[in-house]
């Protein structure tokens, strides 16, 4: 008896092999097989899970098969034995073992009789594209387009402003033979159809964007299937843009000449630049960072400050104010400061002046006014100068 179990086993082992080791070549366009029973499409984004769903009349005993069929037929899992209408795992000869650690099988009967199948595979990835095919009884066959979008060159993560840049997407919408595989495909940026975006060129499964800009960083493009039943699947792409610095960099305040005199308070000057990755900036010798604080100034401040601002391996933008700075000092500031205040008071003076003059009649003109003499040079004190209108005039002094 024991004899013959290993015997069964061998004959068990042996003809596993040979299903597993089965091989034809495909010759089908893809997305059809002609010998299929059953077809359905299903379109997963790349890295995510495949659900395959698929129902079949209920009959005790029934062998089921689950095949990949690309240009060789590789068995993913078979089994000769169904437990009440139910697919174990238990049951199940896996060919690959890498198969077996990211499918998952659930079956159930259904109120009809019929067996309910689903199963799912994890981590989708581009290689995993093609017809399956399971068979019990009958065979449906599985289209599995695995749905992709990626950006060429693929020198680095992102993409340096107006350089030229190709948005590739899988499937193409060539591939996809109807009635068979009956999804339409389509291309959109932040939700709004590529038709109406000016800055792309679309071909079929392709986006050619001649200049990229920097009003494009973080905008999502999509690629999307909208099947013929209802379904919608996608995959996302956000646009990761490096741009910087700009000419020209920016001032706050703006001015770039600052005229000063030794002793004035320079205002902080604070210099930006618009980048990504953000630039490193400078003032020289004033130190690194953004502001420029001078402080008090005097006269060796006179010359240049020049700020800059540095993307690393990439650009370097530089923008320069230019300080003059009097050496007066604090004496001649104040007589600049009384000339100035003289000079603007001047015209308030001439006006008061005339305010004597209002009441005058057409005869006399008079003025009262007191001349005071330093008393060392013995003067006397004039008071009450009377001014009339004739010829000779009279002057009254009045001695103190």
């Amino acid at each position: 008896m024991a004899i013959l179990l290993l015997k069964l086993r061998d004959v068990s082992l042996i003809f596993t092999r040979l299903i597993c080791l089965f091989v034809f070549t495909v010759t089908n366009v893809e997305g059809y097989a002609s010998w299929c029973d059953f077809s359905k499409t299903v379109f997963v984004p790349e890295e995510s899970t495949a659900t395959f769903l698929t129902t079949f009349t209920f009959r005790t005993f029934r062998h089921t098969m689950f095949v990949k069929t690309d240009r060789t037929f590789q068995t993913i899992f078979w089994s000769f034995h169904l437990r009440e209408g139910h697919i174990f795992t238990d049951n199940l000869d896996w060919c690959d073992p890498s198969w077996k650690n990211r499918t998952n099988i659930i079956s159930q009967l259904n109120t009809k009789g019929q067996i309910d199948i689903r199963i799912e595979i994890s981590n989708i990835s581009m290689k995993d594209n093609g017809t399956y095919y399971f068979s019990l009884g009958k065979v449906t066959c599985f289209i599995l387009f695995v749905m992709q979008i990626r950006l060429e060159p693929r020198k680095t993560e992102a993409t340096e402003e107006n350089m030229p840049v190709y948005v590739y997407a899988h499937p193409h919408a060539s591939v996809i033979t109807r009635p068979f595989a009956n999804a339409t495909m389509t291309w959109l940026v932040n939700g709004l159809s590529v038709n109406k975006t000016a800055s792309f060129i679309q071909q079929d499964g392709l986006i050619w964007i001649p200049h990229i800009t920097r009003g494009l960083d973080g905008s999502n493009v999509t690629y999307r299937s909208v099947q013929d039943n209802g379904n919608v699947n996608e995959v996302n792409y956000t646009m990761n843009v490096t741009y910087g610095p700009s000419q020209s960099l920016s001032l706050e305040p703006g001015q770039t000449q600052y005229y000063l005199v030794s002793g004035d308070i320079m205002p902080d000057i604070t210099c930006t630049a618009d980048c990504k990755p953000p630039c490193s900036i400078s003032w020289g010798k004033y130190g690194s960072g953004g502001t420029l604080r001078l402080g008090e100034v005097t006269s060796k401040d006179t010359g240049e400050c020049t700020c800059t601002a540095t993307r690393t391996g990439v650009k370097t933008v530089k923008r320069t104010i230019n300080i003059h700075v009097a050496g007066f000092n604090n004496s001649v500031r104040k007589s600049l400061n009384q000339t100035i205040e003289d000079c603007s008071n001047s015209q308030a003076a001439d006006n008061h002046g005339l305010e004597h003059y209002e009441a005058l009649d057409t005869n006399t003109i008079q003025k009262e006014k007191v001349y005071e003499v330093p008393t060392e040079v013995g003067l006397e004190t004039y008071e009450n100068i009377r001014l009339s209108s004739i010829s000779t005039p009279e002057v009254q002094v009045a001695h103190s």
